[in-house]
């Protein structure tokens, strides 16, 4: 038989006139209508359901057997090996000589990628040669060095009308001068072409100023 719910309790005792607190706990009211019922009749009494405990598992240890300590066959020859015999030393063999072989001469790679000489002018020395290279150190020699290392641009310098072949162009930047060919493509330093093509500006604006004068005379004549 289920236990009584605490309305039900509270129904029991008003039915026997018992004034009823509906504000007492459970466990009150329960007994004091347990006091109130006769002798021999079942009393009501509070049975809270009991929380199931899980049971701890044991855990399972492995147990080692005398047979499983003492080592198998296989592991008795094994530990009963004996070491390895000692290796004699190897003999070292004799050093091979290297072989000589010839090599190229070792090329400064400025004088490599020394393009401009072939354009060099200087005095006392022939057009193109390595003795026409500025001295070592001098501002000339500097610009060089400074023009080698930008950037090459392709040009052409434009020969004038009956001009003879043999008239180069100049170019001078703080005493270093390169004489340049006409009416032929150059791969030259920025800063060169720059230089040649406003030359060439210039040359082409005056041209065109004697022409237009030439103009005008013709037309007062």
């Amino acid at each position: 038989m289920g236990n009584p719910t605490k309305v039900s309790v509270i129904e029991s005792l008003k039915a026997l006139g018992v004034e009823v607190d509906e504000k007492a706990s459970y466990k009150d009211l329960v007994a004091k209508l347990a006091s109130l019922q006769p002798k021999g009749t079942e009393s009501v009494a509070e049975s809270e359901p009991e929380e199931d405990v899980p049971e701890k598992e044991e855990e399972d240890v492995p147990r080692i057997t005398p047979e499983q300590s003492a080592p198998t066959e296989e592991e008795a020859d094994v530990e009963d090996v004996d070491p390895p015999a000692s290796v004699a030393p190897s003999v070292p063999e004799e050093p091979v000589p290297p072989r000589i072989q010839a090599t190229e001469p070792v090329v400064n790679a400025v004088e490599k990628e020394d393009y401009l000489r072939q354009y060099q002018y200087k005095k006392q020395a022939d057009f193109g040669s390595k003795a026409s290279d500025p001295a070592p150190g001098s501002k000339a020699d500097k610009m060089k060095q400074f023009l080698l290392s930008q950037d090459k641009i392709r040009i052409i310098i434009p020969r004038l009308n009956k001009e003879d072949p043999s008239i180069k162009h100049s170019v001078t930047l703080n005493g270093y001068r390169l004489d340049l060919p006409k009416q032929q493509y150059l791969e030259l330093p920025l800063q060169v072409a720059m230089v040649i093509m406003d030359s060439l500006e210039q040359t082409e604006s005056a041209i065109m100023r004697g022409q237009i004068s030439a103009a005008k005379e013709n037309q007062l004549a």
